[in-house]
């Protein structure tokens, strides 16, 4: 099976391309060529957003295209028009975000609500549309995939910005760190290995083919539970400080943007569908595993890159 990434190099990308190659298919990357990649596939240097570049993927006649560049409705008619008729199926990468945030423990499945609260969630839902559209004409097979909240060895969050490592640091120095809503609500962070598995079980799947899916991780955390796991795998004394979320949003409502549109809500995503439609997906790596390879990966940058942030300082000064 030929498969090509549009994108390759980021961070649930690069757990799509293992995943993939560990199958067996062909994987080519298309981008601008300005990332390099750790795995030895074939790059098509091109533009996403460029119509006579995307056609330079059809010179290799792909089975499936996996779009990880779509981020609005105009990018997906491009690829439409582009593809339509040229490619068994098209898988889109899209978001949890076009979901609306809600506060309890109720799952969030695959048919619930999708109101989103970003503009980045708009978009996608906007772009969903498009390829749902594309799918019903028949131009291709459309599989639309929902991921939560993704970390890999480089790149994790925190209850309050996209800068998980950031936090990493104030636990290794014992310094106070912060949690919103009394560190209530539920969050899934899931490993790039888990996602890229999903995709890679997606490909050629007829039973996927006019679906969405979530991709979650498995494990129902507070914020409590994960910022006490990862004090734990710190060996860290810091003092967990408990704000409310709106006092904490008036600081900087753009810097802050992840949690008030975000994890000041429960996140639960049921992943029931997936399971049942791509019975050879399994979910491998825990947040507990994830997160202590991240940080035994990154430890010693995590002590030397050392920066403090202003705004993380100014909030808990005015607690």
């Amino acid at each position: 099976m030929r498969v090509v990434i549009l994108g390759g190099t980021g961070v649930l990308s690069t757990g799509i391309t293992k995943a993939c190659l560990e199958k067996g298919y062909e994987i080519i990357h298309f981008n601008r060529g300005m990332k390099s990649t750790k795995y030895p596939v074939q790059t098509i240097v091109g533009n996403r957003y460029n119509s006579e570049d995307l056609k330079k993927v059809l010179q290799i006649k792909p089975d499936v295209i996996i779009d990880m560049l779509c981020f609005d409705s105009k990018a997906a008619n491009m690829a439409v028009e582009a593809f339509k008729g040229k490619v068994n199926q098209y898988i889109f990468c899209s978001t949890s975000c076009v979901y609306t945030p809600i506060l309890g423990k109720m799952e969030i499945t695959e048919d619930r609500e999708t109101n989103p609260y970003t503009e980045y969630g708009k978009n996608k839902l906007a772009a969903e549309k498009v390829f749902l559209e594309s799918n019903k004409s028949g131009y291709f097979h459309i599989t639309i995939f929902r991921p939560s909240h993704v970390f890999d060895d480089n790149f994790t969050v925190n209850n309050l910005t996209m800068d998980g490592f950031y936090v990493f640091g104030r636990m290794i120095r014992g310094q106070d760190v912060i949690l919103t809503e009394d560190g209530k609500r539920y969050f899934q962070l899931c490993h790039s290995d888990n996602v890229g598995l999903a995709f890679a079980e997606g490909c050629e799947n007829a039973s996927c083919y006019g679906e969405i899916y979530n991709i979650a991780g498995e494990e129902r955390l507070t914020w409590n539970e994960i910022y006490r796991t990862e004090c734990s795998l710190l060996n860290s004394k810091s003092k967990i400080i408990y704000l409310d979320a709106d006092k904490v949003v008036e600081n900087d409502k753009e810097r802050l943007n992840f949690l008030d549109t975000y994890t000041r809500y429960d996140w639960i995503q049921a992943v029931n569908k997936l399971k049942v439609d791509m019975p050879g997906y399994e979910y491998k790596t825990s947040f507990y595993d994830g997160i202590k390879k991240a940080i035994e990966s990154n430890y010693e940058n995590i002590i030397t890159n050392y920066n403090e942030d202003d705004l993380y300082e100014k909030i808990l000064e005015k607690k």
